[in-house]
């Protein structure tokens, strides 16, 4: 028991002696945390993402009266480049258009970006 005592007061003065130790320890803390939660926002921009294609498929549910919508949004950092939508009725062509109209006018995209199928 007595062995292990100087050790570790040993070890302890070592750390306090050794401030360049603590100095890589707090820098490397801080770098964990950085790659975790900043960085270029990707586990952020994919969250931001699947919120975006929930709001937008229960806009499309209202609109189709609809119960079940599945939607997927194609986009680079800044932009929608495209959204797909599957319904039941999607291949109705009024519930089409009127799904086309509304999404291209909501992410300013051109209807040709906007597909509309039917479930099953």
């Amino acid at each position: 028991m007595n062995d292990d005592k100087p050790g570790i007061g040993q070890f302890f003065c070592y750390l306090r002696e050794k401030r360049s130790v603590w100095l890589i320890a707090a820098v490397l803390i801080v770098g964990i945390i950085l790659m975790t939660f900043g960085g270029d926002g990707t586990l952020t921009a994919a969250s931001d993402e699947e919120r975006l294609e929930m709001r937008v498929a229960e806009l499309c549910r209202h609109a189709a009266g609809a119960s079940e919508v599945t939607v997927m949004i194609s986009s680079d950092e800044t932009q929608v480049r495209g959204i797909a939508v599957v319904l039941a009725g999607g291949d109705a062509p009024e519930i089409r258009l009127k799904l086309t109209e509304m999404l291209a006018a909501l992410f300013g995209i051109p209807s040709s970006a906007v597909s509309i199928a039917g479930a099953g």
